[in-house]
């Protein structure tokens, strides 16, 4: 059996001061917008209250699963521990989720009552809403360098792009119903806010969903891996072929080689070491295990058709000798 320990591995450090720093920021927002929304019966201010809290609590699981992502693999992990990272994105998209559909829930219902009353003195609100894009627009600075290489870190950066967002929707809310005391605007910001963040919360929940359940990585195929397989002196094709992702930047494949003839070991693994080198170059993997096998079946068996049909599994019929490294 071959393996290829690729050399693609991206679990950088973050910057601690840069998260101590906007987890502060993002408590202060909270106790602020808290307080000011009782005062004021303010829902769109709870529902940007809350926000941020989930925004605070999600750096802190972000900074946590960054730090255990960098232990070293060990006779219990020995992949490493990259995947608590990818887990910690998971835990911050569904709070954000569940904390989303809550507040839509309240919003709609006040809508819909028509319980939309008035509001203490909306200048409050737009204090508090102001302070918040300020703090935010700080928060979003500091992590914007961390959030282009982390899913995790990104997860937690879409909380406060997000929350930038909508306290900016508060302020103008807040300033329609000082001038012109529209007083509904307060439960349709809400919703909008709700609804933007259930809405938002898809696609990264939906990328952890596929990192976690070994789906194969979009950009890369079976088929693909066939064809240049075929481009290596001495190689018939692939299957058994399995790709999934350790993380959001390391993929991993493992695979059967067929071979066009019963070689001897050293230059069995020269063949093999020219196609891990290959696929690496073209796809960028991480991680690679080849299997070598003698070819003892007509190669048309082997062809592209049946692994673009989604048949990864060797056919009964074929027999083959296998070379176990």
């Amino acid at each position: 059996m071959g393996h290829h320990h690729g050399h693609h591995h991206h679990s950088s450090q973050l910057n601690g001061r840069n998260l101590f720093l906007t987890i502060l920021l993002n408590i202060g927002i909270t106790a602020v917008q808290i307080v000011v929304a009782i005062f004021t019966g303010s829902l769109a201010l709870l529902t940007d209250a809350a926000h941020n809290f989930s925004d605070a609590l999600s750096i802190v699981i972000s900074w946590g699963a960054n730090r255990m992502s960098q232990k070293q693999p060990d006779g219990h992990a020995t992949y490493g521990y990259y995947r608590a990272e990818i887990l910690s994105a998971l835990i911050n998209g569904l709070a954000l989720l569940i904390i989303a559909g809550v507040l839509l829930y309240e919003s709609l219902l006040r809508l819909i009552s028509g319980a939309t009353g008035s509001l203490n003195n909306p200048l409050w609100i737009l204090a508090a809403a102001a302070f918040s894009v300020v703090a935010n627009g700080i928060s979003v600075l500091l992590l914007h360098h961390d959030a282009k290489d982390s899913l995790n870190i990104r997860s937690a950066y879409l909380h406060l792009l997000t929350d930038l967002m909508t306290s900016i929707a508060v302020i103008i809310g807040a300033a329609a119903m000082w001038f012109f005391e529209i007083y509904w605007l307060d439960a349709a910001i809400a919703t909008g806010i709700s609804a933007y963040l259930v809405y938002s919360s898809y696609p990264l929940l939906k990328n952890c969903y596929q990192i976690i359940m070994q789906i194969s990585p979009i950009e890369v195929s079976p088929a693909d891996m066939i064809t240049v397989a075929r481009q290596t002196k001495g190689v018939v094709s692939l299957h058994d072929v399995h790709l999934w992702q350790m993380n959001e930047h390391q993929n991993m494949m493992e695979a059967h080689v067929v071979l066009d003839d019963n070689y001897d070991l050293k230059t069995t693994n020269i063949i093999i070491d020219k196609l891990k080198k290959s696929l690496d170059k073209k796809f960028d993997l991480a991680h690679i295990t080849l299997q070598p096998e003698v070819l003892q079946c007509p190669a048309s068996v082997f062809s592209r058709e049946y692994y673009e049909e989604g048949a990864i599994r060797e056919p009964q019929k074929c027999d083959h000798k296998h070379h176990h490294h």
